[in-house]
Formats: structure tokens, C-alpha cells, sequence
């Protein structure tokens, strides 16, 4: 029994493993990121923050309480029988005209402008990542690349070793192959050092400690969108771009402030009452009937008070005015500046287009043309080395023409998606599910 729950427990170690070693997608690395990136996180307390904002400016005005206890003498300390008189009073300020409603507008347009804040900052971490795992990819393939040839050129070394025993190669062609070996050694070790910053840099942009470990990535990235359609995007970014909605909300936010900056020409009405207890009867005065001294009972009275604010008075309004003034100022601004944005995001899709159909036609000619081409010159110096009909130094060339090549076929496929990606931070959208 117990050696059958060894054998499992094997198994399911076995099994997550192998689930370790598998690559992880680019979209379950996005769904980490957008789970736990801090800033994204802070931006969504900020959403959280402005909403409760926003209902707390929609509330009345605290009510004020006053307490009085009048001519206390320090020879009679009974604040309640022997203070001449006591006085309770209670007043409630009341914005009209629907201010509260209209500060609660703005507060929900700055609400409004935090979401779109966070749809932006989300949409660049999403083209962030993607971006870094597109380099560690194509770090990954130089990686191959160098260690294939580096495998191919030990190989010719081993060939060159028994030439050079028959007297038939020189000593120097042989130095210049582990020349050749060496530097291609060189290289790996510093393209696994760029992998390993770049991996950090993707850890932190999902969330993880810089250091929690390797990132397999897929042995393809290259995915090829046919949904390009220049005038679409173009009404995308207009329409969906989180930026620029970003932008047409700073604008409603300040004509929501005008609203409420123009209400404050409506008058508050406060409203009291007070309570007054005299201990020692009504108060007496110079003129007072000298035989009601001392004779006074208890007296109790009350008093209304109802008051307005004059915000209409020529010397108050001019605060009100100039604010409206600015408010307005802040509007044409943000229309020149949304504009500008605007424009400058289609100039760029324009270019990203060009840039995604001109590298889409590069990675067409290397796959079909260039690379097969340069295998079978490889091929062929190889042959003709072997048999005496040309130098290593040949050989060398080609194996080099031959790996330039194909890591420019692994960029061009890189700067596809990097491109893509690009495009799709400024639409607003994904292309690819």
C-alpha cells in the first residue's frame, strides 16, 4: 500500500515538473500582470478613493451646536443656578439651487477621469509585457542560433584535427576556428546575461520579485494579423483610445466645475433656533422697577434666526466670475491639446502600418528565399572545403552570412509583434485573442 502512494507521489512531482518546464502563454502572463502590477493596483484604489469622494461631497454641511453660560461669578460657581443665563442654540447651513448635486457632478467626472487612468496605465502594461516577452524570445533564439553554430563549428574542428595530423590543413587554420569558437562563446555568455535583465524586468512588470526565477517562453511568436484596416483604426484611436477618452472626460469634469462654480452665485440659507434659560428671572437694567430685584423666578424663551449669503454683492462675485473664467481657459486647453494628441497617434499608427507590412514582407523573403539560399551555400562551401576547393576562412564567412540572417529573420519577426503591440496601446484594443 504504501509503495503504491510512493509511486503516486512520484507521478504528481513528475507531472508538475513537466508543467514547470512547459512554456507559459503570453496571455496567462498578461492575466498575472493585470492581477497583481502594484501600480495597476493603486490606480484601481484611486477609482475606489474618488467614488467615496464623490459621495461625501454630496452631503449636507454639519449642523452647529453652541452652548452659553453668561456672568459666572467666581464667588458662585453653580454654572447652572447662579450664571445669569444659559443659552442653547442650534443652526443648519442649506446650500440651494442644487449645489450639492452639482459638486457631486464634478466629484464623479474626477471619478470618471481615475477609471480612464486606469484603462491606460492597463493597455501599456499589457503592450509592456508583451513587448519584453517578444525580447526574451528573440534573446532565446540568438541563444540557439550561436549554440547550433558553435555545435556545427566543433564539428569542423574535429574534421580540420585529422586534416591537420595528414599534413593537409595548416596550424593556423586551426587556431583561427577556436578563435572563431571563442568569440561565438563570448557572445552566448553575453546574450544569456541580457536574457536574465530582461527576465527581471518582466518579472516586475507581472508582479513577481525580480529575482523569482526563469520564463520559458513559446518557440513561436510570429502571428500574423489580417484585421489591419487603417481607416478602422483610425476611428479606434478617435473612439476607444484611453488616453484621449481620458482627455474628453478632463473636459466634462471642467464643465461640470463651471456648473457648480456658477450655482455659488445661489444664496445659502442658514437656519437656528435658540433656547435661553434665565435661572435668576428676566435680566435686570438701569431701568428696571427696583422692586422687582431679586423677585424674578425662572424664565425660559426661545428665538428663530434665518439668514442668507449675498454672493451677488459686486465686491463678492468677481471670485465667481474669474474662477468661471479660468475653468473655461482649462476647457480650450485641454481641446488643443487633446487635438494635438490626436493627431500624432494616427501620424504614428500610419507609420506602425508601414512598418508591420514592410517587415511582414522581410520575413517572407528570409523564410523563402534568403535562408534557403544561404543553407545551401553553407553546404556547398562546406563540400568544397572537405575536398580541398576552398579555404576554412570560406566556410567561416558563410556560416556567419548564414547566422546574421537568420537572427535578422528572428528580429524582423520580433519587431512584427513589438509593432503590433505598439498599435494596439494606441487603439485601445487587442488583435489578437
Amino acid at each position: 500500500m504504501n509503495s503504491i502512494k510512493n509511486i503516486k507521489t512520484v507521478i504528481f512531482f513528475i507531472l508538475l515538473s513537466a508543467a514547470f518546464l512547459q512554456a507559459q502563454s503570453l496571455d496567462s502572463l498578461i492575466n498575472e500582470g493585470v492581477r497583481n502590477n502594484p501600480q495597476l493596483k493603486s490606480l484601481n484604489y484611486k477609482i475606489k478613493a474618488s467614488e467615496h469622494n464623490a459621495k461625501s461631497v454630496g452631503t449636507m454641511p454639519a449642523p452647529s451646536l453652541n452652548i452659553e453660560f453668561n456672568s459666572l461669578s467666581f464667588s458662585k460657581p453653580n454654572i447652572w443656578n447662579d450664571a445669569l443665563s444659559q443659552s442653547f442654540s442650534i443652526s443648519q447651513m442649506i446650500p440651494l439651487g442644487g449645489k450639492l448635486g452639482a459638486m457631486e457632478n464634478m466629484a464623479n467626472s474626477e471619478t470618471a477621469i481615475a477609471s480612464s487612468e486606469y484603462d491606460s496605465y492597463k493597455i501599456t502594461l499589457i503592450s509592456k509585457i508583451k513587448m519584453s516577452y517578444y525580447t526574451v524570445w528573440q534573446i532565446e533564439k540568438n541563444i540557439e542560433i550561436q549554440k547550433k553554430y558553435i555545435d556545427l563549428l566543433n564539428s569542423l574542428l574535429k574534421t580540420n584535427e585529422t586534416l591537420y595530423q595528414s599534413n593537409k590543413l595548416s596550424r593556423g587554420e586551426i587556431l583561427m576556428l577556436q578563435s572563431e569558437i571563442a568569440n561565438y562563446e563570448t557572445q552566448l555568455v553575453v546574450l544569456k546575461n541580457k536574457k536574465e535583465i530582461e527576465i527581471s524586468n518582466l518579472n516586475k512588470l507581472i508582479g513577481r520579485d525580480v529575482i523569482s526565477g526563469n520564463i520559458t517562453v513559446d518557440n513561436d511568436i510570429y502571428k500574423k494579423s489580417t484585421s489591419l484596416n487603417e481607416r478602422e483604426i483610425i476611428e479606434d484611436i478617435k473612439l476607444i483610445n484611453p488616453s484621449l477618452i481620458k482627455m474628453n472626460r478632463m473636459i466634462l469634469m471642467n464643465e461640470a466645475a463651471i456648473t457648480a462654480n456658477e450655482k455659488e452665485m445661489i444664496p445659502d440659507l442658514m437656519i437656528g433656533g435658540m433656547l435661553m434659560r434665565m435661572p435668576q428671572g428676566m435680566i435686570v437694567t438701569t431701568k428696571s422697577d427696583p422692586m422687582m430685584i431679586g423677585m424674578g423666578g425662572t424664565e425660559v424663551m426661545y428665538g428663530l434666526m434665518a439668514s442668507i449669503t449675498l454672493p451677488f454683492a459686486p465686491w463678492a462675485r468677481g471670485k465667481i466670475d474669474e474662477r468661471t473664467l479660468q475653468l473655461e481657459s482649462n476647457i480650450k486647453s485641454v481641446e488643443s491639446e487633446k487635438l494635438d494628441m490626436e493627431r500624432d497617434m494616427i501620424q504614428k499608427a500610419h507609420e506602425l502600418l508601414l512598418k508591420l507590412k514592410n517587415t511582414d514582407e522581410l520575413i517572407s523573403l528570409y523564410n523563402d528565399k534568403v535562408l534557403p539560399l544561404e543553407r545551401d551555400y553553407l553546404e556547398m562551401q562546406k563540400s568544397s572545403f572537405l575536398n580541398n576547393n576552398t579555404s576554412l576562412n570560406t566556410v567561416l564567412e558563410a556560416n556567419k552570412m548564414l547566422l546574421m540572417n537568420e537572427m535578422n529573420l528572428y528580429m524582423a519577426k520580433a519587431d512584427y509583434q513589438m509593432a503590433l503591440a505598439d498599435l494596439e496601446m494606441m487603439t485601445g484594443k487587442q488583435f489578437f485573442n
